[in-house]
């Protein structure tokens, strides 16, 4: 079942998940209008590869830059296709402003990133040898 609003009201604008939505927006329409060898290229470096972590002689094999987990970060901002964008940010438009009301701006985003941290390092202890790009804002905004 896909909610479709909710009736919960609000007595702040959630700057914050506009702020995500548009992020996580701009970057996905950035990347299909880009070329194809720039568009992998940023999934593969920002997304979370966990084979990257887990065996770091194949990461720098690859060209992989040492970027000290900042990836577990920057792949909750990419999406792996326009359905995946589109539920994740339906979900953030109707319980994210909510949770923000509630918390918060600046606990809200530290909430948001380190729900998403904690999905992505989980994703990487059950997947340590995949090589393709863990992306998406699925994790924090489950968290939320």
């Amino acid at each position: 079942m896909i909610p479709i609003r909710d009736t919960a009201p609000c007595y702040t604008r959630p700057y914050v998940s506009w702020l995500i939505m548009l992020i996580c927006i701009s970057l996905y329409v950035f990347l299909e209008f880009s070329p194809d060898r720039l568009h992998r290229y940023v999934i593969y470096i920002y997304g979370m590869v966990p084979l990257r972590y887990t065996d770091p002689d194949w990461a720098i094999s690859m060209g992989y830059p040492i970027d000290y987990f900042a990836s577990f970060m920057t792949n909750l901002f990419l999406h792996g296709g326009w359905f995946h964008l589109i539920m994740n940010m339906w979900f953030i438009w109707i319980f994210g402003d909510n949770v923000e009301d509630r918390m918060g701006h600046g606990r809200f985003i530290v909430f948001y990133l380190l729900c998403g941290g904690i999905a992505t390092a989980i994703q990487w202890l059950y997947t340590p040898d995949l090589v393709i790009p863990v992306v998406g804002a699925s994790g924090a905004i489950a968290g939320v």
